[in-house]
């Protein structure tokens, strides 16, 4: 699923070993979306290196292109739980700061 908004708010990079022996990174951030009334907001997690790396370069209140996979899954308690998981991020032609716009050449995709 593809989602155009502004990076509002980005949270610290999490990590450590799951219950199942495996170690993790994540990292979480918020995406409003354009809309002038009532605007979506998404919370979309990062998870493993590669993909937890594409969010250095995220501007604060930039616009981007997000392609995101939305889940939905099952919490330890039996309450479901929607996942918006992050596969891709392009900046938008517009960006708060001239030296934040992608190089000129560039298809504004991070590489995965």
């Amino acid at each position: 699923m593809k989602f155009t908004g502004r990076v509002t708010t980005v949270f610290e990079k999490q990590s450590g070993v799951s219950a199942k022996g495996t170690s993790y990174t994540k990292q979480e951030f918020i995406v409003t979306g354009l809309q002038d009334q009532y605007p979506d907001q998404v919370l979309v997690t990062a998870i493993g290196d590669d993909t937890v790396a594409l969010l250095n370069n995220l501007v604060k209140d930039a616009i981007y292109d997000f392609e995101i996979d939305m889940r939905v899954s099952q919490g330890t308690s039996g309450r479901m739980f929607q996942n918006a998981k992050l596969y891709k991020v392009r900046q938008m032609e517009y960006a708060p700061n001239p030296a934040a716009a992608p190089a000129q050449g560039h298809d504004g995709f991070l590489p995965y």
